[in-house]
């Protein structure tokens, strides 16, 4: 009977020992795991390997991919990178190997992915003051799923780029990117124990050269005028003081703004042409006059645009075929959503210059 009673408290003990030692070791795993800092958002070219932190350029709908990345600082003071990229580029360099690791600690993760843009697509303004109040903001992406990885879509962007009927999306532009990583514990799985988030719209002009950026653009003629979607486009009043107009200037040179003029002016340098050296022709948009080739401007008064596909008879300039369009912000729209009622319709041929 003694026998079995020590036996049985051995066995107590021993499960009691056992129940400390997986406390303490989970307590110490979880002192010793690293500690979270911040969030980056690093992008991946098709086929390209590596996944980095700034701007890509790609050609027109080329593919890509967003990954979040979660820094941390182990209990050593070393840089820890949580990601589901093979490599991964900062802005100081490429991080070595072995500090890359998928997510394993304790807690759940929610990956939230934003675009960065502009407040309002189209302003004027007229005083330094006014362009300053000029705010890029993060707007969430609700159809992104919520995982470290995303394929990169082509699409009109959350402030409002206007598509036409039978256009779903747009195969170029300029987008900027926003995650925010939240960790949630066992006591709440409603409000995060913790938030980490990739540089905000607040800090875009100040981290240009190394903000997630991805550019794809359109060739030719048509590569200046392609690039300028998802950016604000900001002119200058009448009014506006010549230090409002060369800090305009200054945002198009950053690609954080575009205006009309400087875009056409860019599709005429692109073609060699000077606004003196175009050859208007009249035409009219019912079929008869043949289609030239994207990027041709298309005029009637001061109205102008640039062509981009031949949507409707083929091989023939009618009301159905789409265009690149200005006016108060950059927009694909059909020919004879522009230009209706009476006035004479012009063609000056540049896409093929």
């Amino acid at each position: 009977m003694e026998s079995e009673t020590r036996r049985f408290w051995l066995i107590a003990s021993a499960l009691l020992l056992a129940v400390l030692a997986l406390m303490l070791f989970g307590r110490a795993r979880e002192e010793l795991l690293p500690t979270p800092r911040r969030a980056w958002v690093a992008i991946e070219a098709a086929s390209d390997g590596v996944a980095r932190v700034g701007g890509i350029d790609l050609e027109a709908g080329g593919d890509f991919k967003l990954h979040a990345v979660l820094e941390a600082e182990s209990w050593q003071g070393q840089p820890v990178y949580y990601t589901e990229a093979a490599r991964l580029e900062l802005p100081d360099g490429e991080v070595e190997p072995e500090r890359l690791r998928p997510w394993a600690g304790p807690a759940e993760i929610r990956v939230l992915w934003f675009s960065i843009e502009a407040a309002k697509p189209y302003v004027e303004v007229s005083t330094l003051a006014e362009l300053d109040a000029l705010e890029f903001r993060e707007f969430f992406l609700p159809d992104w799923p919520r995982t470290w990885t995303v394929s990169g879509k082509w699409g009109a962007t959350s402030a409002g780029v206007n598509l036409p009927r039978g256009v779903e999306r747009l195969p170029f532009g300029t987008r900027r990117f926003h995650v925010r990583i939240e960790l949630f514990g066992p006591e709440s799985t409603i409000r995060p124990r913790q938030r980490f988030q990739s540089w905000t719209g607040a800090e875009l002009r100040s981290n240009l050269e190394h903000f997630p950026t991805v550019l794809s653009r359109l060739d030719g003629v048509l590569a200046r005028p392609s690039a300028v979607f998802g950016l604000p486009q900001i002119e200058p009043t009448a009014q506006a003081s010549p230090e409002a107009r060369a800090a305009i200037g200054e945002r198009r040179r950053e690609r954080l703004a575009f205006s009309r003029l400087a875009v056409i002016d860019a599709a005429l340098d692109t073609a060699g042409l000077d606004p003196d050296d175009l050859e208007w022709q009249a035409v009219e948009l019912t079929g008869e006059a043949a289609w030239e080739s994207p990027g041709d401007l298309v005029r009637v008064g001061d109205r102008w645009v640039l062509t981009y596909l031949d949507r409707g008879v083929e091989d023939r300039l009618d009301y159905e075929d789409l265009c690149i369009d200005f006016d108060k912000g950059a927009a694909i729209r059909r020919l004879g959503d522009i230009f209706v009622g009476e006035g004479l319709v012009e063609r000056a041929k540049l896409g093929g210059a």
